[in-house]
């Protein structure tokens, strides 16, 4: 049955023909021999004329390949239109190949023009039947037309056996030392131009050059309650402004000298009451950290278990149209279908704790640097505050980041995006918050509210994926005006408006006051206001952007995270530009690597191949072959490069303000 050699001359075959017809029906029986039923390994072979009617089958012969190989069936059509059904089975008869039953056995994909399955040498035995059934019609591959009387497809396919076991471990491991290797030596350089390490001599010296009274820095030894809290203690217990709102009659008049320079926002105040009162709202900031790990916990379980479900519904079922892999560069492993697009995501987690434990050494650096100050009797009042918490969240939140892509990868559809997306969105909002912490040292947004917002957000995220439809977007686009216009006027009036049941109301005032004075606040800002308008006009674009083209909501999403992130980062480099500041070699060295990382990182994400948007035969359409070693796509290299570009652009961000180090915080400006 399975080549020349099994046919014998004292074979009998059956043919059992019967009809509801009440008159006799001729008919004839033509036998043919296929001298092509059986193939092998690394063996090109073609199908031609599959009908509706007519399903076509061939037998792979397994004993040429060893048992720890992967093997890849690769299926294709030049006949796009058709829609069929190509089913691996196990060697057994009877063969599943009629429309009601093919999915009874093995595994099966719909097919329009690429069929790719990847499966295991051993778990298949001596052989397996590759089925081709033409379907009545096109609906499973996304066309509802009525289909053509005349329905048939010619195939052509490969067994291949390009890679193994030992190899995929070989490739794992490499890439674990290679990761390991780039950590060593970006820790290394970091320490090596680290603005800790000069003398603290040298140090000294260049503060007394700036000590023109012989006084301002130096005030004998020192005693520790009297240094900056912020500066001794890290995160926790630098003050902070009071974010609660003005009354509607002191409005615009609750402080008349706007401050221009950091030392007026990092002075510890003197009343005990005060100092209570700003060390328990840095203690707020300080919960950015527990709150990214909570919602990492609670976003990531339930994420597993979706994703665990619809994995072990595939092996069950062999439905391999339940999740959009690239199934032309899809490595299984054991009971994980596609290991490589999930382990990938290593980078992630390798950079995040990377990330964290240079946030840790250099808190460790700037506590030492602070004794010795205090040793030394200076008054620890230059550079920007350091303070680290939102730094270890934004480490602690790539790392979730490639566990919820990993989740995503595991079994890719629609609906599991949002897995991929979330804690970019997180990253995003942290690093937006960082950089305003940065001029405004006695500020703490309130975490709270902060994740509260976020979670709106992932709730209209869901929304967005399953009733997308005009209602949403409208409702959404004006609620995403709202929003922009009250973080406008909190951002504008900062440390005087917050986030509560009076915004709405110190809003209005604010324009009934303009409007009937034609008089800006006492607290006008051209700065604050130039920036204020800029991003608005950054938001009504992506409004806009969203009206017209209504993309997928987690991608629209991401890039008004983004695209604001970028925008104010942006802000911040051209202010440090026109005030003339220094920039050390680090922020310009970490700068010049994240553009090196993320420049092919968007070429790489913009090579499409799978789209969870169509149907899962119009998919396939799209995949692509592994570009790297066999086993590793542009999602892949998107992966790694990303990964590396998110680390280096903290790290810039870390470091930005490393030139401020010996400059005294009252010539620093705000802004």
């Amino acid at each position: 049955m399975h080549g020349e050699d099994d046919l014998r001359t004292d074979q009998e075959v059956s043919v059992v023909i019967s009809t509801s017809s009440k008159v006799p029906v001729s008919f004839k029986v033509y036998l043919y021999e296929t001298t092509d039923f059986s193939t092998g390994i690394n063996e090109y072979s073609r199908v031609n004329g599959v009908t509706v009617s007519s399903p076509e089958y061939r037998y792979v012969d397994f004993s040429r390949a060893e048992d720890n190989t992967l093997l890849n069936v690769k299926v294709e059509s030049g006949d796009e239109s058709v829609c069929a059904i190509v089913s691996v089975q196990p060697h057994n008869c009877p063969v599943s190949d009629l429309e009601e039953t093919v999915r009874n056995e093995g595994s099966f994909q719909t097919m329009l023009k690429i069929a790719s399955f990847n499966i295991e040498r051993k778990l298949y035995g001596s052989g397996v039947y590759i089925v081709f059934l033409v379907l009545s019609d096109d609906s499973l591959c996304g066309n509802y037309n009525r289909p053509s009387a005349s329905r048939s497809k010619n195939f052509h396919f490969e067994i291949t056996d390009d890679l193994s076991k030992d190899q995929i471990a070989l490739k794992v491991f490499l890439s674990v030392l290679f990761l390991s290797g780039l950590g060593l030596v970006t820790v290394v350089a970091h320490c090596l131009f680290s603005v800790y390490g000069k003398k603290l001599e040298k140090r000294l010296e260049k503060i007394r050059t700036e000590d023109t009274d012989g006084s301002a820095y130096f005030s004998g030894r020192q005693r520790k309650d009297d240094a900056t809290d912020g500066d001794r203690e890290g995160p926790e217990t630098l003050p902070m402004r009071n974010l609660e709102a003005p009354s509607p009659s002191s409005s615009g008049t609750s402080r008349r000298a706007l401050p221009r320079f950091v030392d007026e926002l990092s002075k510890k105040g003197s009343d005990k009451r005060q100092q209570k009162l700003f060390k328990s709202m840095f203690q707020k900031s300080d919960l950015y950290v527990w709150l990214v790990i909570t919602m990492g916990m609670f976003y990531t379980i339930p994420a597993i278990q979706v994703v665990i479900n619809q994995q072990d519904k595939l092996r069950t079922t062999g439905d391999q149209d339940i999740c959009y892999y690239n199934f032309l560069c899809s490595i299984p492993v054991k009971e994980v279908t596609d290991f490589n697009h999930i382990f990938s995501n290593i980078w992630y987690l390798g950079f995040g704790m990377l990330f964290i434990f240079l946030t840790g050494y250099r808190q460790w650096q700037h506590g030492r640097f602070l004794e010795k100050l205090d040793e030394a009797g200076v008054r620890p009042v230059f550079g920007i505050p350091q303070h680290f918490g939102i730094y270890y969240a934004m480490g602690i939140a790539i790392v979730f980041e490639g566990v919820l892509s990993a989740c995503y990868h595991v079994c890719p559809t629609n609906e599991n995006f949002q897995f991929d997306t979330t804690f970019m969105y997180v990253i995003a909002t942290l690093g937006f918050i960082k950089i305003y912490q940065f001029r405004h040292p006695d500020i703490s947004v309130n975490s709270y509210k902060v994740f509260l917002g976020l979670g709106v957000v992932m709730f209209a995220e869901v929304m967005g994926i399953y009733f997308d439809s005009t209602v949403f977007w409208v409702l959404s686009l004006i609620g995403y005006f709202l929003v922009c216009v009250i973080l406008s006027s909190i951002f504008y009036h900062s440390g005087q408006w917050s986030l509560n049941h009076s915004i709405f109301f110190n809003i209005f005032y604010s324009v009934k006051n303009l409007l009937m004075t034609r008089e800006c606040s006492e607290n006008y800002s051209t700065k604050r206001l130039i920036i204020v308008l800029l991003l608005n006009f950054l938001n009504i674009v992506l409004i806009l952007f969203g009206a017209i083209l209504r993309p997928g909501i987690s991608t629209y999403l991401l890039a008004v995270f983004i695209c604001n992130l970028i925008f104010y980062t942006a802000y911040y480099i051209t202010m440090k530009i026109i005030y003339k500041e220094k920039f050390t070699i680090k922020p310009i060295g970490y700068s010049l690597a994240a553009i090196a990382c993320w420049v092919p990182a968007l070429y790489y994400f913009n090579m499409t191949q799978y789209s969870s948007e169509v149907t899962p035969a119009e998919s396939r359409n799209i995949n692509e072959e592994c570009l790297v070693g066999g086993m590793s796509d542009a999602h892949d290299i998107w992966h790694m490069m990303s990964a590396a570009g998110l680390f280096f652009t903290l790290m810039m961000l870390m470091t930005l303000d490393d030139g401020l180090f010996h400059v005294p915080r009252n010539k620093i400006h705000i802004f």
